[in-house]
Order: C-alpha cells, then structure tokens, then sequence
C-alpha cells in the first residue's frame, strides 16, 4: 500500500487485483482511507461494520456480493473474530470504459454499498470470489483476462437487480448528508483524462469555486486539484502495473498535459519515476 504524504486521508491504490483474509477485531481501521477503484467484497464469515468520514455506517453482511466506489473517505472500525473476507478491486478508468448502466453506477458514486442477492445466488457469487481471488494471486495474464470478462459480466447481471436493492445504511439520513460530494466526485471520476481547472469543475457541478474548495479540504483533506492530481497518479499507477503500455501512452490515458508533467507529478506522490514504480511492482516471472 502507498498512501500520499500531502492528504490527512491516505489514499490506498491496488489496482486490479484479488485479496483473501481471515481478519481480527484488531485489524480495524483507526484512519480514513478513500481508494479510487472500483471493488466487490464478500464476508463469507463474521461481519464489518463501514464507519464514513461524513457520517454514517454500514455493516457488511455475510454471504452475500457487496460493490463500492472506495472514493469516500471509510475505515472499518468494527470486526468480529475470525472474519473471513474475499475482494476484487478495480481501476475505477477500467470500469468507466466498459458503460455500466446507470442503474448500477449512479448510486455507487453518491457513496452506496449495494448489496447482492442471498441463497442460490448468494453462494453462487461466493464461489465466483473465491475463483477470481486465486486467480488473481497467480498473476497470470490469460487468467486475468478471464476475470476481467467475469467481473463485468456479473456486474452488468447485478445492474438488472439494483432497483430493488434496499437501503444499505445503518443511518441513511446521515450516509447521504453528502450529495454534493458525490457528485463533484463522480464528475471528476468520468473526467480524468481532461484538462480539468477548479473552476470548470464548479462550473459543471453547480458550485462556486471558493465553496468546492472548502468542502474538499473539509471532507477529503485536500483541495480539489490536488485530488484530482492523486486520482489521476492512482489510474497512471493501474496501467504501469496491468498492462504494457508505454510511459508516454499512460500519461495520455491518465490525463497528464505531458510526459514532463506526468513525471514531475507522479515522482511527487509516489516517491519514483514511473519507470521505477513499474520495475518495483511488476510482478516477476
């Protein structure tokens, strides 16, 4: 995990990669984090309660497919023994390429945790996590490929079913307190590959710019650009690590003006040079 040095709420980037845990009350969350990935979760056993950084909570239930937005500042602040989770996450850029419907996306980006089905299908998706989860930890690119082509097909099927999908807050009146965070967010989310100014992203959201600021510094712990810069390093991140893609074609695709600047950014939050970061983390084989 990396997390940047200039934000009070680290930002943890992975990628597109699988993970499998048996967790312990000690392992809860005493900080805020916001992850810019896309991510399906399932508790096989126990249960997590989601602590929000604007308010309210969630507590996770077993057996059942979960999918997220981690761009809400979160932390898991309660765990029973034993709690044995699986966990998909994806580059959120990945997953705005593929055109979700906007029953599925819509309430992702105002901070929702939408929650699958339980019985027949409910042990269904556990297997299916429990595959891609082993898959993933083989770092194989025909797998991977496989996985990818699951995920978006389980997605697309988990959008037919999202109107009837009940409230998934413990407080909805607080865990939706946020909705203009959400939707400066997701603006920025769909937009990272444009030459974005904070006035044009108030401009677009509605919002004065002094305002948009304020609430940024409040709520996420930095200025809007300068989130906009970790979101943007995040996505870069993704594709040094998944796929083969040039310096020069990442810094395109992640919205950077120029090789030059994505350099000077990217060595800014995460300590190395593009170049470096791949060479560090390419997995090895």
């Amino acid at each position: 995990m990396s997390t940047s040095s200039d934000s009070q709420c680290p930002l943890e980037r992975y990628g597109f990669r699988g993970l499998h845990a048996v967790l312990q009350p000690e392992d809860s969350m005493r900080e805020f984090v916001r992850r810019d990935e896309m991510a399906l979760h399932l508790v096989q056993r126990g249960r997590i309660r989601i602590l929000f950084a604007a308010g309210g909570a969630v507590t996770l239930p077993a057996g059942r497919l979960l999918v997220s937005w981690g761009a809400f500042p979160h932390r898991a602040e309660w765990l029973e023994p034993d709690t044995e989770l699986y966990w998909v996450s994806l580059p959120l850029g990945w997953v705005l390429e593929w055109g979700l419907p906007s029953p599925l996306m819509q309430p992702l980006f105002k901070g929702r945790i939408l929650i699958g089905p339980d019985g027949e299908e409910g042990r269904w998706d556990t297997e299916r996590m429990q595959l891609w989860t082993e898959d993933l930890r083989r770092a194989d690119d025909a797998l991977n490929q496989i996985v990818l082509l699951e995920v978006r097909a389980r997605l697309l099927r988990f959008a037919l079913t999202c109107g009837n999908v009940p409230s998934t807050s413990d407080d909805d009146s607080l865990f939706h307190g946020h909705a203009t965070l959400g939707r400066v967010l997701q603006f920025i989310a769909a937009n990272l590959t444009q030459p974005l100014q904070v006035k044009q992203i108030a401009g677009a959201t509605g919002l004065h710019p002094a305002y948009l600021s304020q609430l940024f510094k409040r709520e996420i712990g930095i200025g809007p650009a300068a989130y906009l810069a970790q979101c943007r390093v995040a996505h870069a991140q993704a594709l040094l690590l998944n796929t083969t893609r040039t310096i020069a074609d990442i810094a395109e695709r992640s919205g950077f003006g120029s090789t030059c600047q994505f350099h000077a950014v990217f060595r800014r939050h995460a300590t190395c040079t593009p170049a470096q970061y791949r060479a560090r983390h390419w997995p090895k084989g």
